[in-house]
């Protein structure tokens, strides 16, 4: 996926996991950020959570109901996210880490790692990035009636 977040206010997303969107809190799902420019604070930086994809007792439904992800709206209306009323609760606003990028970095997490971006404050730069997922073949999940399964779903393709 291309997420290009323009100046002036532009955002691309908010608090959530990756996992949501699949339907499974697997540990086996990988995901991958590359940044094509420098990010940082003021143009939209990746932030994270430390540790945040470990606070799982085991069971989906008890982590998914913890963090539920509600529609968006304003400027992240385009998604499901979870509230930041929560996450503050539960971790404190202070573990909030901003990861700030040069050029070219990839950064690789865990996909139930709850993780956003700040919004493009910049007058004049962009922050344009790449994502994708790393998804074991053997791996089945369905998401919002989906089924993502390899065989099943046409735009998954195996890494030989």
């Amino acid at each position: 996926k291309f997420f290009p977040v323009w100046p002036g206010g532009g955002r691309s997303v908010s608090w959530h996991t990756d996992s949501h969107y699949f339907g499974t809190y697997a540990p086996q799902v990988l995901s991958c950020a590359v940044y094509l420019e420098k990010t940082d604070v003021e143009n939209g930086c990746f932030r994270l959570i430390p540790g945040s994809h470990t606070v799982s007792s085991g069971s989906d439904t008890d982590y998914n109901e913890r963090y539920l992800h509600s529609e968006g709206t304003n400027d992240v209306a385009q998604g499901e996210w979870i509230d930041e009323a929560t996450l503050d609760t539960d971790f404190g606003p202070d573990k909030k880490l901003d990861v700030s990028c040069e050029p070219g970095t990839v950064v690789l997490f865990d996909a139930r790692l709850i993780h956003g971006a700040h919004g493009n404050t910049s007058t004049d730069r962009t922050r344009l990035s790449l994502f994708g997922h790393f998804v074991p073949s053997s791996l089945e999940f369905a998401w919002k009636g989906t089924d993502f399964s390899r065989g099943t779903y046409e735009d998954r393709h195996p890494i030989c």
